[in-house]
C-alpha cells in the first residue's frame, strides 16, 4: 500500500464521523467500567441531597427520580417519597405506593405509610404497617433502636383514627401508647391531652337550626353563621309568600279561579321545606368543618412533614464540594 493510500485510510471522512456519532450509542463505542456507574449513582444521590437540604425540592426531585430509575431500591424510593411529599405530587406518591419494596426497613416503611395517609389511602398503608410490625414486633426486647422505631410506627398508625375524626378512640389509643416513658410516650400523652380539647370545639345543633328556620325562614342559617344562605332563604320565602298573597287577592277581585296563587303557594311551600332542611344540613356541615379544622391543627403539630422526615431516620449524604 502506498503512503498516500495509507494516509487516506487513517483519516476517516466527515460523513462517516457524523453517522458514527449520530446513530451509535456512546456505550457501544467505549465500554464504561462498573465504577463509572457507581460514581454516577453517587453523584445523583449527593447532588439531590444537596438540593434537598437547601430546600430546592424541585431540583432534588429531578435528581432523586433519575437515581430511582437507575437503582429502584428502598433508599432511592425513600428520597423520592420525601421530595414528592414536599412537592405534593400525589401521582408520584401513588405510583411509588403501588410498587412496594419487599422486606423494607424502617425509613422506607415509615415514609410510605405517611404518604398513604396523606393521600387518605388507608388500604395501602395497613399492609405496610402490618408487615413491618410482624417483622419487628418480636425483636424489640433486645434491640433498643428497633423498639424506638416500632413505637414511632405505632404513633404514626394512630393518625388514621385522627383522620377519621374518631377523637374519643384516638384519646384512648394515644393514652395507652403513652404508658411507656420515652420520647414517643411523652409525645403521645401530649397529643392525647390536646385531643381531649375536641369537646370544646364549637358545634351547632342541627335540630335547633331546623326549628329556627321553621319559625322564621333563614334564622337557622344565621344561627349556623351562614349569613348569605340566611339572606337568600329569607328573600325567596318572603317573595313567594308575598307573591302568593298578591295573586290570591287579584284572583279574588277578578272572580277568577285561584290557579296561579295555588301554583305559587306550592312552590313557596317547597322553598319553605328546603329552607328547613337546608338549615339542618348547614349546621351539620359547620360541625364537620370545625372538626376537620381541629384535626388539621393536630396534624400540623404532630404529623408535619418536617417531623416525619426527622423521625424517619433518613441520612442525607454530605453535599458535593
Amino acid at each position: 500500500m502506498s503512503r498516500q493510500a495509507f494516509t487516506r485510510f487513517k483519516k476517516p471522512s466527515p460523513f462517516l464521523l457524523f453517522v458514527l456519532f449520530s446513530f451509535v450509542k456512546p456505550a457501544t463505542l467505549v465500554a464504561a467500567p462498573e465504577s463509572t456507574i457507581l460514581i454516577s449513582n453517587d453523584y445523583f444521590k449527593k447532588t439531590g441531597d444537596a438540593y434537598y437540604t437547601r430546600r430546592d425540592y424541585e431540583s432534588a426531585h429531578l435528581h432523586y427520580l433519575h437515581l430511582y430509575r437507575m437503582i429502584p431500591d428502598e433508599q432511592s424510593a425513600s428520597r423520592l417519597f420525601l421530595s414528592s411529599l414536599r412537592r405534593e405530587d400525589e401521582r408520584m406518591l401513588e405510583s411509588l405506593l403501588y410498587r412496594p419494596q419487599p422486606d423494607a426497613g424502617f425509613t422506607y416503611s415509615y415514609l410510605s405509610v405517611y404518604a398513604a395517609f396523606r393521600l387518605q389511602r388507608y388500604d395501602l398503608a395497613r399492609p405496610i404497617i402490618e408487615s413491618f410490625e410482624t417483622r419487628n414486633g418480636t425483636k424489640t426486647g433486645s434491640n433498643r433502636s428497633g423498639e424506638a422505631e416500632y413505637r414511632r410506627m405505632q404513633f404514626l398508625r394512630g393518625a388514621e383514627i385522627l383522620d377519621l375524626r374518631r377523637f374519643d378512640d384516638a384519646v384512648l389509643y394515644y393514652s395507652e401508647l403513652g404508658r411507656i416513658d420515652d420520647a414517643t410516650g411523652k409525645r403521645s400523652l401530649m397529643l392525647a391531652e390536646d385531643l381531649r380539647q375536641h369537646q370544646l370545639v364549637s358545634r351547632k345543633s342541627p335540630w335547633l337550626a331546623a326549628s329556627l328556620s321553621a319559625v322564621l325562614p333563614g334564622a337557622g342559617q344565621a344561627y349556623t353563621e351562614h349569613y348569605s344562605d340566611a339572606t337568600m332563604a329569607f328573600f325567596w320565602n318572603l317573595t313567594f309568600v308575598g307573591g302568593t298573597a298578591y295573586l290570591y287577592d287579584l284572583e279574588r277581585s277578578a272572580d277568577r279561579p285561584h290557579t296561579g296563587s295555588i301554583v305559587t303557594g306550592i312552590i313557596g311551600l317547597i322553598f319553605y321545606a328546603s329552607n328547613i332542611t337546608g338549615a339542618y344540613s348547614s349546621a351539620h356541615r359547620r360541625n364537620v368543618f370545625m372538626e376537620r379544622r381541629f384535626a388539621e391543627h393536630l396534624r400540623r403539630s404532630y404529623f408535619s412533614t418536617d417531623l416525619i422526615e426527622r423521625e424517619s431516620g433518613i441520612e442525607f449524604t454530605r453535599p458535593l464540594e
